[in-house]
């Protein structure tokens, strides 16, 4: 009897749905739930389970509706009703799902009050026809048989009726044995899982083998023009049946296709179009799909057309931007709408699909894709705001994606979020109020509390700071702090040590780290209960190291003094490098096998080489002969003409990248630089090791250095262009080189004023800081987060540029990065002004150039403009070449900001990025 105080404490009148609920603690929450008001008990161990499959339910065909206020999918619907010594659950006789959910649902209760069940009556049934969660087993993660095992236990007595895992390379198939671990082999498929295969896209980790290039149009997208592609995917679909024969759907991705036509499909793309390739293709795996599966049926059955064919099923980003593409596609095409971000309403996004009148379902996620712990605050409201308005808007199926970008991002860290899912995919909101989505968000937390910890005692209700789920909050709850944002993604602590730009050595850097210092001590989390997050706070705290100890190498560059603290410091960050890869590691191992284990151990092992190697670096920057020639700036050993690579947004999506629907909040106030504005010469490059105690040679072209190399003397003046390489030595003779591309051009060595702010959202826009676009350094050609690129939201680019004395000009160059996904927009003109006095203004020239922003990927654009007068170049033909440039001390180089996002972007309306790396001056 103690146990029913829960129903008193756990009875909530939700005053948005204008309706009386009653909270058993069950997850999924039931439809319909009418108690007993006599009060009276069932014991569970005395009682008769009666099943009793109803013929007359009286089913709607068109509705999909019955008797018994079953309102949705009466083949799912049950009813169970408590008596003292007997429980009737009734359900479709045709179907034993509901028989199926209803067993589920008692089991629920029985963890929940033990032997006594409260006498009540629940009619439930779910409110999408199709559930289902989704594991991405291609970034990195593969689990094992036994962490499989605890998914499919967990997730689907939560009622979710399938499961799939994201697949790109890592279906094991003996004729292509180098593509997957075989022990991916060995894990047996769920009842309830069906194929996932992508089929045209996020095909790198195949394509970067060389015996598979042949298929290769870019390095993401399989070539459509060659036939080779459709042998191998005709081969990998028929590997997919043999695994899972009895598949209902299959899914068949070909989402984000954004280099199509970029490689050796360029010349059927331009011939076609890339909408009509990228129909060509899905009609094509149609095809192959459904002769593949009448193929193993006649073979396996023996009797054709004996199984129902399976639905095939794609994601919907690539028709959506032009939805009269569907009407060319098969007219049973399922279309899975996907969105990440916490907005109020998804109807826009829904709608092309809507319209369109094929099935379609919704897909939300558990955005911990590019960080290390899934965030509440993100993830409550993207589902359940998508799943409500897919609901109303007659969507078929939900599912929540779990996506590995980066490798790091381990499903064993979302089970909040899968519980959540489960709850929003059979029970919706009801409204739009925000008031119905915080109730529903805090008896979801009281049950999950109860179901997931199994820990908390209902007659004992806590503050929610005191439960085990606010710990989740609690870790979530940094990633919108603007001192720690940046620093809750995967990437932040694998960042480069020397990585150095004006906000890492910043006075306010130092007060950042101290902040977030304060910030994590304040956070208790359970180890058993919540390891993730703990991993994830943890990782925080060493980031805000990493940034401590730069900030010490930084300081050690240009006082000796300072040179044994430096030692200490990294010592003491080695230490918690170790400490912390070996956490992840354990928590890795729990849930995956070895496959692709050596790339996340490879990624702290690169880190603990930067300290181990520090009094060997060397350290590279560009100064003003009028400057000191100790540097002040370094670059990571990277050149930029051979960047690292970078994780591509797939879905998408986190806050720390214009991808964010969370605006920036912050700018830089416009300033100038403090350089000499005399007649500037060239700059000087600056080399030297950490502690100043080792001999540096280097060469000019690029080759590798060796101590018969040039030594290092003292500052040298950058005569033209290159590719500068140094290498120091230590006692054992082990060597680091060490490589840097300088650009050298007529604008280096000038005095810059910033007119318009460039962001300061993150601090790599910076691109290096107020002098970036005349350092000398530019920024990757793939990647507009490499510290190089300087960006600018919502303004325009204005910039005077004070070239020491009057000179002849004779053109300027940008290069740009467009990547509409994440906000980025090429411009579509530059203006250059003239001035001898720095005063009086001439606009010399506005050259218009094509964008177009609806280019999918990452885009590279060079703008080149001419600033001989063409007019006088005509009239005196033979006057001397530098006659016909522009002859000007100051140029003032403006660039309009494209303006805002187009009205079919996932974010109207909303101010758009300009990335640009340098300002080239001849």
């Amino acid at each position: 009897m103690k146990r029913l105080v829960i129903i008193l404490l756990l009875a909530v009148t939700l005053t948005a749905v204008a309706q009386e609920q009653v909270n058993l603690g069950l997850i999924p929450t039931p439809q319909h739930v009418e108690m007993d008001n006599s009060g009276r008990v069932c014991v569970w161990t005395k009682a008769k389970v009666k099943e009793l499959g109803v013929d007359n339910w009286e089913i709607d065909i068109s509705k999909n509706t019955g008797l018994r206020g079953v309102q949705a999918n009466v083949d799912q619907a049950y009813v169970i009703k408590i008596e003292p010594k007997r429980i009737t659950i009734e359900y479709y006789n045709e179907c034993n799902e509901g028989l199926k959910y209803a067993y589920m649902t008692l089991e629920q209760l029985k963890l929940i009050f033990g032997d006594t069940i409260p006498c009540c009556t629940i009619t439930d049934w779910p409110a999408f026809r199709y559930r289902g969660w989704m594991d991405d087993i291609s970034r990195g993660p593969v689990p094992h048989q036994a962490f499989r095992q605890k998914q499919w236990s967990s997730l689907h007595t939560l009622k979710f009726n399938f499961c799939n895992y994201y697949t790109e390379h890592t279906l094991y198939q003996p004729e292509f044995p180098d593509l997957a671990p075989a022990y991916a082999a060995d894990c047996s498929p769920h009842p309830d899982e069906v194929i996932n295969l992508q089929l045209f896209a996020h095909a790198e980790k195949t394509l970067r083998i060389p015996f598979y290039q042949n298929m290769m149009d870019s390095k993401a997208n399989f070539d459509p023009s060659n036939e080779a592609t459709y042998d191998f995917l005709r081969k990998r679909i028929a590997a997919a049946y043999n695994r899972i024969p009895n598949s209902p759907f299959f899914i068949i991705n070909c989402d984000e296709t954004e280099q199509l036509g970029t490689g050796h499909a360029k010349k059927l793309v331009d011939s076609l179009g890339a909408d009509q390739v990228y129909i060509n293709h899905i009609n094509r795996c149609y095809e192959i799909i459904n002769s593949e599966f009448r193929k193993l049926n006649y073979e396996e059955v023996a009797a054709p057309n004996s199984k129902l064919t399976p639905r095939v099923a794609m994601w919907g980003d690539i028709v959506a931007k032009n939805p009269a593409m569907m009407r060319q596609l098969p007219k049973d095409m399922t279309y899975i709408m996907w969105a990440y971000e916490p907005i109020d309403s998804f109807k826009h996004l829904i709608k092309p699909f809507k319209e369109q009148g094929n099935p379609f379902w919704v897909a939300a996620s558990t955005g911990h894709s590019a960080t290390m712990t899934s965030t509440p605050q993100r993830y409550i409201k993207n589902i359940a705001n998508l799943f409500r308005d897919g609901y109303r808007d007659g969507a078929e199926g939900a599912m929540l994606t779990c996506w590995d970008d980066n490798g790091e991002a381990l499903f064993d860290n979302s089970w909040h979020a899968q519980y959540w899912a489960a709850e929003m995919a059979w029970n919706p909101l009801k409204t739009d109020d925000p008031e119905e989505l915080h109730q529903r968000e805090v008896l979801f937390n009281q049950n999950f509390e109860r179901l997931f910890y199994a820990t908390n005692d209902p007659n004992d209700p806590k503050n929610f700071n005191d439960l085990k789920v606010s710990q989740l909050y609690a870790v979530g709850a940094l990633m919108y702090d603007p001192t720690v944002a940046d620093w809750y993604t995967s990437a932040a602590l694998l960042e480069p040590l020397l990585n150095f730009n004006p906000d890492n050595i910043s006075v306010s850097m130092g007060e950042r780290v101290e902040h977030v210092r304060h910030l994590v001590d304040g956070i208790h989390v359970d180890s058993a209960a919540n390891p993730h997050a703990l991993y994830a706070l943890r990782r925080i705290a060493l980031t805000a190291e990493k940034c401590h100890l730069r900030q010490s190498i930084h300081a050690s560059l240009s006082d000796p003094m300072m040179y044994e603290d430096c030692q200490a410091y990294a010592e003491d960050y080695l230490k918690s490098l170790f400490d912390l890869k070996r956490e992840y590691l354990r928590l890795w191992d729990q849930e995956n096998g070895d496959y692709e284990r050596y790339i996340v151990c490879n990624r702290y092992d690169d880190l603990a080489s930067e300290v181990l190697t520090l009094d060997r670096h060397v350290f590279i920057s560009v100064s003003n002969p009028t400057s000191s020639t100790s540097p002040t700036s370094s670059t990571s050993p990277t050149s930029p003409t051979n960047p690292t690579s970078s994780t591509s947004p797939t879905s998408s999506t986190s806050p720390t990248s214009p991808t964010s629907k969370t605006s920036p909040t912050s700018k830089t106030s416009p300033t100038s630089s403090t350089r000499n504005t005399s007649s500037p010469n060239l700059p000087f490059v600056n080399l030297r090791t950490l502690y100043n105690d080792r001999p540096i040679y280097y060469t000019l072209d690029g080759s590798e250095p060796t101590a018969s190399s040039t030594k290092y003397e003292g500052p040298f003046p950058l005569e033209r262009s290159a590719t500068i390489k140094a290498v120091a030595y230590n006692e054992y003779g082990e060597g680091v080189i060490t490589g840097q591309y300088l650009l050298s051009h007529l604008g280096m060595g000038s005095d810059i004023t910033l007119n318009t702010p460039f962001s300061t959202y993150k601090s790599i826009y910076s691109g290096g800081g107020n002098d970036a676009l005349i350092d000398g350094q530019l920024g990757s050609n793939n990647t507009y987060a490499d510290g190089h690129w300087q960006g600018y939201w919502g303004d325009s680019i204005d910039v005077v540029i004070d070239l020491g004395d009057s000179k002849f000009v004779h053109d300027i160059s940008m290069r740009f990065m467009q990547n509409t996904f994440d906000w980025i927009l090429a411009p579509t003109n530059i203006k250059v002004y003239s001035s001898l006095d720095g005063e009086h203004w001439t606009l010399f020239r506005n050259q218009a150039f094509q964008m177009d922003p609806r280019e999918t990927g990452m885009r590279l654009k060079q703008y080149s403009i001419s600033l001989e007068d063409l007019e006088r170049k005509e009239k005196d033909k033979y006057s001397a070449v530098q006659t016909w440039a522009l002859y000007t001390r100051y140029l003032r180089v403006v660039v309009p900001n494209p303006g805002p996002l187009p009205s079919w972007h996932p974010a109207p309306g909303q101010p758009s990025y300009l990335f640009t790396d340098e300002i080239i001056i001849h």
